[in-house]
C-alpha cells in the first residue's frame, strides 16, 4: 500500500530526470567530442556546450520536454491538491497531446530508415542520438500517459461542450512554437544565413525546401491535429474514468 501511494511520485521524478537527461545528453556529447556536425553555421569554428544546448531548443521535441518537466515539477509540489487546481487539470491534456505528437512524428519518420534504409531527418548516428531519441520520444510519453490516465482522471467531460470551450487550449503551445520557428527563419534569412539546415528547425519543412503553398497547409494540419488529438484524449479519459470507477 505504501509503495502504491509513492508510485506517482516515483513516476513524476523519473519524468523530470529523463527530461534533464534528454535536454543535456547531446550537448554533453558534442562538448566531449568537439564534433558538432551541421549545428554550426559556416564560419563559426568555436565549439561550446552552450551553443549545442541552445541550438537543440529550436526543435519542438525539446520544447515539449521542457513543458513536460515544468508541469511535472509543479504537479509534484501540488500533488495532493491537483484535483482542485484548474490549471493542473486543463494543462494535463495539452502536455499529453504534445508528447504523443512528437512520438508519432518521430517514429513515422524513423520507420522508413529502419526498414527500408531510406535516409530520414531522424539522426541515429551516435549513442547520444539513440539515448536522446528513446528518452524523449518513447519513455517520456509512456510515463506521462500513466500519470494522465491513472492519476489525473478526475471526472468525465462532455465532449461537445469541451470542444466548444477548450479546443483553443490545444493550439496555444504548437502555435507559439510555429511563430518562434518562422520568426527565427526570417531573422536568419535577413542576416544572410542561407543554409536550409540552419534556417529552419526541420529543414525538410523549410520554405526553402518547400514552397509556402505547401508550408501553410502543413501548419494548419499541425494545429488541427493537436486539436483532434486533444479531443481524442478527453474521450479516452472518459472511457478510462468509467472503467476505473465502476
Amino acid at each position: 500500500m505504501k509503495f502504491k501511494s509513492c508510485l506517482p511520485y516515483i513516476i513524476l521524478s523519473s519524468i523530470i530526470i529523463v527530461s534533464l537527461f534528454s535536454m543535456f545528453i547531446r550537448a554533453i556529447y558534442d562538448a566531449s567530442t568537439g564534433d558538432f556536425g551541421w549545428y554550426y553555421p559556416d564560419g563559426i569554428t568555436t565549439f561550446s556546450f552552450e551553443y549545442s544546448f541552445l541550438q537543440q531548443f529550436s526543435y519542438y521535441s525539446n520544447w515539449t520536454v521542457m513543458l513536460t518537466m515544468i508541469y511535472c515539477i509543479i504537479l509534484l509540489f501540488y500533488w495532493n491538491k491537483r484535483s482542485k487546481i484548474s490549471g493542473i487539470k486543463n494543462m494535463s491534456t495539452v502536455v499529453m497531446v504534445s508528447n504523443l505528437v512528437i512520438m508519432i512524428l518521430y517514429f513515422s519518420g524513423l520507420l522508413p530508415k529502419l526498414f527500408f534504409g531510406v535516409d530520414s531527418a531522424n539522426s541515429l548516428d551516435t549513442w547520444a542520438d539513440w539515448s536522446k531519441s528513446i528518452s524523449s520520444h518513447l519513455v517520456m510519453p509512456i510515463l506521462m500517459g500513466i500519470i494522465y490516465f491513472f492519476y489525473l482522471n478526475f471526472e468525465t467531460k462532455n465532449i461537445k461542450t469541451y470542444f466548444k470551450t477548450k479546443w483553443w487550449s490545444f493550439t496555444i503551445f504548437i502555435s507559439i512554437y510555429i511563430a518562434f520557428a518562422l520568426i527565427r527563419y526570417a531573422m536568419l534569412k535577413t542576416n544572410g544565413f542561407d543554409d536550409p539546415h540552419q534556417n529552419f528547425p526541420y529543414w525538410f519543412l523549410s520554405p526553402d525546401a518547400m514552397t509556402w503553398y505547401a508550408v501553410v497547409p502543413i501548419i494548419f494540419a499541425l494545429i488541427g491535429g493537436h486539436t483532434l488529438l486533444g479531443i481524442g484524449f478527453v474521450w479516452l479519459n472518459n472511457k478510462t474514468y468509467l472503467k476505473l470507477h465502476k
